[in-house]
């Protein structure tokens, strides 16, 4: 199946390849991945339901372009007299909507919190990633992704360590940082910065450096210097959309383009919540008013008044998250 897979790629593209690769990374699992002929119906079903049980197909708008890139897929192997094409053999519409209902798949809508698996799944494919300097690699275009993945590695980090609003984050200057990068002035707080992030800063900093022939001046914006120039909140949402799908980090529609990056804060700020961190720090590190936070995150109100040192506090707890030493 394997190489009818590369075959298929070959003739037509690799359009459905996100689905037709998972479908053979599961035939694998299954030890059924060089038994073409004897591949079923259920066992289209089952891939669908383990996908969704690991939280890679969740939404039936995932299970259908799932099923439509198995039907292209096997609509070729059967034209190339390689296999049947199982999907003939049913009523397509009962069989999608009894794998929506056994499956318990949901109509589909945007994550507002990440788990912790998969902010470390974004973290090291992030970092594997940018392996590799820009002169090293061939296409332009790969040369551009290598810069806006650096963008976006910097934005989620920092978010991460500093659950602050996305505009927050992208305004954030060079004056904003110490001399050395080892911490930075977000929200009237100061963050200590982890040393891999403060390396990642640097090496960014550099690369745009010998690009610009201008060092960086105090109100330089650090992620729009790195860029190499504007870009934008949507252009951000477009390269993490692009970034979730190439990896399969997240269950995403194939139609889908941009995904929003507010569940990175919301999810830094949840794991603080659960760890019973003072609302009065979290306000003041995100700039979300204490009311809206124990509306939203804080089953009852907490007497928040008691600490003295909150710059302390905050940087101790973030320092607690399991994700922390990722970064």
């Amino acid at each position: 199946m394997e190489q009818h897979r590369d075959d298929y790629y070959g003739s037509f593209g690799t359009t459905y390849s996100n689905h037709v690769n998972k479908f053979i990374e599961y035939l694998r699992r299954i030890d059924k991945i060089d038994t073409p002929t004897k591949i079923s119906l259920s066992d289209v079903k089952n891939c669908i339901q383990y996908y969704s049980e690991i939280g890679k197909i969740n939404y039936r708008a995932s299970m259908e372009s799932h099923l439509e890139s198995l039907k292209s897929f096997y609509d070729y192997l059967s034209k190339e007299g390689k296999a049947s094409d199982i999907f003939t053999q049913i009523d397509y519409e009962d069989y999608k909507n009894d794998i929506f209902e056994s499956c318990n798949l949901e109509e589909g809508s945007e994550r507002e919190i990440f788990s912790m698996d998969t902010i470390k799944e974004i973290l090291i494919n992030l970092d594997s990633d940018l392996g590799k300097r820009p002169e090293n690699l061939i296409k332009k275009r790969d040369t551009g992704r290598f810069y806006q993945r650096q963008v976006l590695r910097l934005f989620i980090k920092l978010t991460l360590i500093a659950p602050a609003k996305k505009s927050t984050i992208c305004n954030l200057k060079f004056g904003d940082f110490d001399d050395d990068f080892r911490s930075f002035a977000i929200n009237r707080t100061s963050i200590r910065i982890p040393n891999s992030l403060r390396n990642n800063i640097i090496t960014a900093t550099k690369l745009a450096q010998e690009i610009r022939k201008t060092p960086p001046e105090k109100d330089d914006k650090l992620l729009h210097y790195v860029f190499k120039g504007n870009f934008t909140n949507m252009s951000l949402n477009q390269w993490f959309c692009t970034f979730l799908k190439e990896y399969s980090i997240l269950d995403i529609d194939d139609t889908k383009y941009s995904y929003e990056l507010e569940p990175l804060m919301k999810s830094a700020i949840k794991f603080m919540v659960d760890r019973m961190f003072n609302p009065a720090a979290i306000s003041k590190i995100s700039g979300i008013k204490i009311a809206t936070l124990e509306s939203t995150y804080y089953s009852n109100a907490a007497d928040f008044t008691q600490y003295i040192n909150i710059d302390d506090t905050i940087n101790w707890e973030i320092a607690k998250s399991d994700y922390y030493n990722y970064i």
